[in-house]
């Protein structure tokens, strides 16, 4: 991915994959710092995309930190995936 476009064209193209991933989260409500199956997923999904992905992160077992290809433009995106006790996923 060198751009901008390039991203936006991989996540349409992956659309199924990026919804899938979302529904087993959502069906798989952890709380904080207990997201071992949503942190599994997502580096799965990721090192089959090509990415490097760096689990354990910090010291944090469900933590990680991924990178693909150099230069710029470079982009950060966060994951919150912990449900809430009782509740489950709120957003």
């Amino acid at each position: 991915m060198n751009n901008l476009q390039d991203l936006l064209k991989h996540v349409e193209d992956h659309g199924s994959e990026l919804n899938e991933l979302s529904i087993e989260v959502w069906k798989n409500p952890e709380l904080a710092f207990k997201e071992f199956i949503a942190c599994k997923l997502q580096c799965e999904l990721l090192k089959k995309w090509g990415f490097n992905v760096e689990e354990n992160y910090c010291g944090f077992e469900t933590a990680y930190r991924c990178e693909y290809g150099s230069g710029t433009p470079a982009f950060a995106i966060t994951s919150e995936y912990d449900a809430l006790p009782g509740i489950g996923h709120g957003c």
